[in-house]
Order: structure tokens, then sequence, then C-alpha cells
């Protein structure tokens, strides 16, 4: 049995920023001004998309609406550089002996194929549809101990997926 660890994320959106972050064991705050978030759609950062793309009962309190047109360079780019990072960041805490944590590590791999996903889901419907597509990936990390045996399991998988979302964004 799994002890699953449950957190929440939240990114709000203010007239004037006192702090850019707020964490504790079940949640995460990011604050960023309305300014920095119309930057953060514009460069395509998965966050701000994540939020661009909410359903209204997910979404706490809505005063402005904020414009997304999508690029397929920039997506490309920047889901891209994101799921690398996560696969990287993967690899480090579970290998590197003064960074391991093998909670973060398994959810960072989860996170690579997660954030490609939507990758996948923007640049073929202009929006992501499905939040819950890549969840049942997550039970099956957590059945991993060690970055050898994700390495094996995965690569391919990640692989696969990332040809899949460069298909579909292709570099211009």
């Amino acid at each position: 049995m799994h002890m699953v660890h449950v957190c929440y994320d939240f990114i709000i959106i203010v007239k004037k920023k006192e702090n850019d972050q707020f964490s504790d064991n079940l949640i995460n705050v990011n604050f960023f001004t309305e300014d920095e978030h119309q930057q953060r759609l514009n460069a395509h950062e998965i966050s701000a998309l994540e939020c661009q793309f909410l359903a209204e009962d997910k979404i706490l309190f809505e005063k402005r609406k904020f414009s997304f047109i999508l690029n397929l360079n920039k997506l490309r780019h920047s889901i891209s550089e994101k799921a690398s990072n996560s696969w990287v960041k993967a690899k480090k805490k579970l290998t590197v002996p003064d960074s391991y944590d093998l909670n973060l590590g398994r959810k960072s791999l989860f996170h690579s194929f997660r954030i490609i996903d939507y990758g996948i889901q923007i640049a073929e419907h202009g929006k992501i549809v499905n939040y819950d597509k890549s969840n049942t990936l997550y039970a099956e990390i957590m059945n991993y101990y060690n970055w050898d045996e994700m390495f094996e399991k995965f690569k391919s998988r990640f692989n696969k997926i990332n040809t899949e979302f460069k298909i579909l964004a292709p570099k211009n």
C-alpha cells in the first residue's frame, strides 16, 4: 500500500504582489501580477495554460479574463523544455545522494509525462480538454523505487509521447 501525498496548487493573480509564493505540506500558492500572468500565457508557460483552460467549477474567483493566442512553435519550446527539466529533476532526485527524494523524484517523472500530454491536447484542441488523462500513470510510477527500473520502464514511453507532441507542434 502506498501513501499518497496530496498537495493542492493555486495560482493567484493580484494587482500588487507582496509575495512570490507560499508553501506548506498541503498547499502551494504562487502569486503573479496581471502583467506577469499575461506574459506567462504569451510564453506558453504550462502552469499559466493550465489556469487558462480550467473549467469554471475549478476557478475559485475570477475578476478578469486573459487572452491567449496559440503559437505552436512557442508551445513546442515551452513544453519540451519544462518536460525535459522534469525528467532531469526526477533522475537527480533518485540518483544523487545529496538530493535524494523518492517522492519528489517520482512526482517529477509523472510531471514530465503530464506536461507533454497537456501540450498534445493544446496542440490538437487549442486547449486542455482532459486534466485527468495521465493520472493512472501516477499510480504506476509509484510502484517503482529506483531510477534504473524507472528508466527501463518509462524512457521509451517518454520518447514516444514526446515524438507525438513534436509532430503536432513542429519547429518553424
